[in-house]
């Protein structure tokens, strides 16, 4: 990837001029530190970085495309369709296990309104033929990106690479960069609006990628579809964090916020529907 152009730092070596440490059953990599600003929605920069970070993922994704070597699969049960039902259903078990009835039915709720879309969403994808597929990234979002005034200085997190379908990486990536709000001082990733994607973020990020690497026929059809099939993923493992892995108690006062998200987790179904069309030609 570093001889197509993509900032990927250079890992050390050891004394033995070796790029990885065995220890017992287990290798380990140490990445050299690299140059570059965190990705902040708050940035005067933001929006110019949203823009780099499509056209990065673009180039990401040609640089794959023309990759020779062996196809690294993951198993069935963890690509796309298989994940986001296992996430889905460890939320209808957590909503089992909470104690908040408020939440309870609002967890439920959501959960329903997500596999009441899935199927559909699935059948759209495997309908098209001819999508693009090779080694994706694996976990492009905000955190894995250092940005400088070139844009993308350095692209990190690369240990979830895997073989897929460009779609779903690309639709991770819009929804990364257009749902939701990343600020470096804070743990926390809420939504960026009330309801669905911010428009703007989102025809920057998907026209950005699309210079680079624009759809194949009928692919940008079923981007939505792509959103809805990886949406309960990321935002169970972000705005909905901490229903799933606080350990403690969830406080009263908390109770509303947590509402809150739910809700616009919950209209998120309904939205993407509404916008299909005009996400579509943002990419093409």
């Amino acid at each position: 990837m570093r001889q197509s152009g993509i900032p990927v730092p250079p890992l050390w070596l050891t004394p033995w001029g070796e790029p990885v440490v065995s220890i017992g059953d287990d290798a380990f990599e140490l990445q050299q530190l690299v140059d570059g600003e965190r990705f902040s929605t708050s940035n005067p920069h933001c929006l110019e970085w949203v823009s780099a970070a499509g056209s990065m993922l673009g180039q990401l994704h040609q640089a794959s495309r023309a990759y020779p070597g062996p196809e690294h699969h993951w198993p069935a049960e963890v690509q796309a369709g298989g994940l986001v039902q296992g996430w889905l259903n460890l939320a209808r078990s957590k909503s089992e296990e909470t104690r908040v009835e408020a939440i309870v039915a609002a967890l439920a709720h959501w959960v329903e309104h997500w596999e009441a879309v899935l199927p559909a969403s699935m059948m759209a994808i495997g309908s098209v033929r001819g999508l693009a597929e090779f080694h994706i990234h694996g976990d492009y979002h905000a955190l894995n990106l250092r940005f400088g005034p070139q844009g993308v200085t350095a692209v990190l997190g690369l240990d979830a690479s895997r073989w897929e379908k460009r779609i779903i990486e690309l639709a991770y990536g819009l929804f990364y960069f257009s749902a939701l709000e990343w600020r470096p001082d804070s743990n926390f990733t809420r939504p960026l609006v009330k309801r669905g994607l911010e428009p703007e973020r989102a025809r920057t990020f998907l026209q950005a990628y699309g210079a680079i690497y624009p759809p194949v026929p009928s692919e940008a059809a079923v981007l939505v579809d792509a959103l809805m099939l990886i949406a309960p993923i990321a935002i169970i493992n972000g705005p909905l964090e901490d229903i799933f892995f606080t350990q403690e108690g969830m406080e009263e006062s908390l109770i509303d916020d947590v509402l809150e998200r739910l809700s616009w987790a919950s209209s998120l179904p309904g939205w993407l529907n509404r916008v299909r069309k005009s996400l579509a030609e943002m990419w093409e």
